[in-house]
């Protein structure tokens, strides 16, 4: 059987990558924060909007049909769960830490 956690791995950090680019609230929010304009409320809502990107993410990438028998094995999620949600909790450290 092909070992899909490489592939799938990369997929999901540069859409994850992409999205937090994207994102007009990620946008605003650092704009906030750069100008000074720095409170908890901020970084909570910069929190919530990286957890949704990455929660829509998993949702769209770890669906059924992508997953071997359809299912979510322990050493796929352990290899794919973790890494995403690191650069996830990073970023989000980042800017508690300027507030």
């Amino acid at each position: 059987m092909k070992d899909i956690v490489p592939e799938l791995l990369e997929d999901i950090l540069q859409e994850f990558d992409s999205e937090v680019k994207k994102s007009s609230v990620i946008k605003e929010l650092v704009n906030l924060v750069e100008s000074g304009k720095v409170n908890y409320d901020i970084a909570n809502r910069y929190a919530k909007e990286i957890g949704d990107i990455l929660s829509g993410i998993y949702k769209r990438k770890l669906a059924s049909d992508i997953l071997p028998d359809g299912r979510m094995y322990y050493n796929i999620a352990e290899r794919i769960i973790g890494q995403p949600m690191e650069k996830g909790y990073n970023l989000v450290a980042d800017i508690t830490e300027s507030v």
